[in-house]
């Protein structure tokens, strides 16, 4: 048990060392087995070391007797034209020089590549005929075409380019082979084939123009029909040549398409100007009868010609609205006939009368356009106008009251009235039933109010009053300001030294020589615009609460976004009480910026 253990002990104390040994015993018989192995397997040979045993000297023969055959052969065609006998001789040639490459009985590149080198000069020798009289055919093309004789051109032409096929083909290894050449004579084949049917095309196009200005319409379609005919067979045949044209043969169609469909177009022509003449005469259904067949007919030359420059989806949408107004414009001009009554209560100030029209008027708006959804008559802003003072109806002689209560005539304009306070909280969220201020009090300013929802504002209170109303245009805003000379700036304005950066109630600093309140400071004032401005920059006028006098001095107007919210930011606004005609809205003043 002892000396077990003690074995046992000894192997397992050299158990790394025999690892060791194992492994390097193993490289080796792995390495000498590969040897043994490479020894068997195919050896590479250096071809320098082969001995040919047929390398005779009667290879050595035939080598000779092919070169003298090839050097004859150079002289004669060096002298003349070589003929059948002299091409024999170049052919024995190449035989003795094949025989020789297999006498050497294996691989010999010099040999190769001189069977190659006589195997070329024959395919030339061959060849160069052919290739004279391609090149005589092209040049005789190009003397026809500049003389103007196409037919024979293409004659000769079409021969270069069979002869050069045929080197191509049958010559291989000639260097009379020529790839290129060959596509460039088949190109111009190509151009002498089409230009006469281009031609061809361009005169029936002519014809159907002629044919067309004397009222033949049979010839002039006729015409057109062979343009678009031979159009179509260059653009098939010759697609990679410039008389190969898209854009001609479409609209070539569309003329035909056009042209064919003119009779359907003079009909739309005709029953639209009876429809308008029906409808001018206030002859309702037959104007609409009128208009619905013209519809009728333009969706029917829509489908059969819709290549025509006449078909227009949108023409038939225009003529089936214009139809349905007319069909609806005896209910409808009823309505408009009451919309302008009620204007006119809310004008005078009559507002029992309009609390009578508005139900029944907004009834009949409802059923309008429930029963002529597609009548342009009447707007979806006619049916919110309605909505609208059917919900504040009990409201409108306060809110008028209060409204006419602050305004004063601005200055140099003719009509037009401009609030004396900024708009209030306590005025804006009687109208619109909310209050975006952040600084809340209902005499305080409305503030934080996008030039979108004062323009909204604006167009309620029109509506109140039935009669223009708006934001004011900076030239306004500039007149209800007037002179500040000798004006102490801390009487009329809340500003930087006096407000503590908070807005005020309105009306609590003294007015300016024309009775307005607060034009600067408090809270700027949103204008509107008769231009474009750029980036759909709105003007802001009159300065904050926050700003210095020597600020508000200068009467600051600046460009903003019409989407800021700002805590400084309020508006007043302007209304016409003499508006020139009942349906005049928000017309710009006599002098605008």
């Amino acid at each position: 048990m002892s000396r077990h253990r003690r074995e046992r002990s000894f192997f397992y104390s050299h158990r790394v060392l025999f690892r060791v040994l194992a492994t390097l015993l193993a490289i080796g018989v792995g390495l000498g087995v590969a040897y043994v192995l490479s020894q068997l397997g195919p050896k590479n040979i250096n071809p320098a070391d082969i001995t040919y045993t047929n390398n005779s000297e009667e290879a050595l023969k035939l080598l000779d007797a092919s070169k003298k055959l090839e050097a004859q052969f150079v002289e004669i065609s060096a002298l003349r034209e070589p003929n059948a006998e002299d091409i024999a001789i170049l052919e024995q040639a190449i035989a003795k020089q094949e025989a020789y490459k297999q006498a050497l009985g294996g691989y010999n590149s010099e040999a190769g590549q001189r069977l190659l080198s006589l195997q070329t000069l024959y395919q030339d020798t061959l060849a160069a005929q052919q290739y004279r009289e391609s090149l005589m055919a092209e040049r005789q093309g190009a003397n026809y075409e500049s003389q103007g004789d196409a037919e024979m051109a293409l004659r000769n032409y079409r021969k270069a380019t069979e002869l050069q096929k045929k080197i191509n083909e049958d010559f291989p290894l000639s260097n009379r082979r020529d790839v290129s050449r060959l596509t460039q004579l088949e190109r111009k084949v190509n151009e002498l084939r089409a230009r006469p049917l281009w031609n061809d095309s361009n005169e029936a196009e002519r014809l159907s123009k002629a044919a067309a200005e004397k009222g033949d319409w049979a010839e002039a379609k006729k015409q057109l029909t062979e343009a678009i005919h031979l159009q179509k067979e260059i653009n098939l045949e010759f697609r990679g040549l410039h008389y190969a044209d898209v854009t001609r043969l479409s609209r070539l169609e569309v003329d035909l398409a056009s042209m064919e469909s003119s009779d359907l177009y003079e009909n739309i022509q005709s029953l639209e100007t009876k429809g308008k003449e029906a409808l001018a005469q206030k002859e309702y259904r037959a104007a609409a009868e009128d208009l619905n067949a013209a519809a009728r007919l333009q969706r029917r030359l829509n489908d059969e010609h819709a290549q025509s420059r006449f078909a227009s989806n949108k023409r038939a949408d225009e003529l089936r609205e214009m139809a349905t107004d007319a069909l609806s414009r005896e209910v409808g001009e009823e309505i408009i006939t009451e919309l302008a009554e009620l204007d006119e209560s809310l004008r005078q100030r009559q507002v029992w009368q309009a609390g009578e029209i508005i139900p029944g008027l907004f009834e009949k708006v409802e059923a309008f356009r429930e029963s002529y959804p597609r009548s342009t008559l009447l707007t979806e802003d006619t049916v919110i106008k309605l909505r609208f003072l059917k919900f504040i109806k009990n409201d409108i002689a306060l809110l008028q009251d209060r409204i006419y209560g602050q305004l004063l005539p601005v200055p140099g304009t003719e009509g037009w009235h401009m609030t004396r306070y900024e708009v209030t909280q306590a005025l804006y969220n009687s109208i619109m039933l909310n209050n975006p201020s952040r600084h809340v009090g209902e005499t305080l300013p409305v503030d934080s109010v996008n030039w979108g929802e004062a323009s909204e504002f604006c167009q309620k209170v029109s509506w109140i009053l039935g009669l223009p109303a708006r934001l004011p245009y900076k030239d306004e805003f500039d007149a209800a300001v007037g002179s500040l000379r000798y004006v102490n700036l801390n009487d009329i304005s809340w500003n930087a030294e006096n407000s503590g950066n908070e807005t005020h109630d309105v009306g609590t600093k003294e007015p300016n020589a024309a009775g307005y309140y607060d034009l600067l400071g408090n809270v700027d004032e949103w204008l509107a615009s008769v231009e474009i401005l750029a980036d759909g920059q709105v003007y802001v006028a009159g300065g904050t609460a926050e700003d210095s006098i020597d600020h508000l001095a200068d009467v600051p107007v600046d460009l903003t976004n019409p989407r800021r919210r700002d805590r400084m930011g309020g508006f007043r606004l302007v209304a016409n009480l003499n508006p020139p005609s009942q349906d005049a809205d928000a017309n710009a003043p006599d002098s605008a910026p």
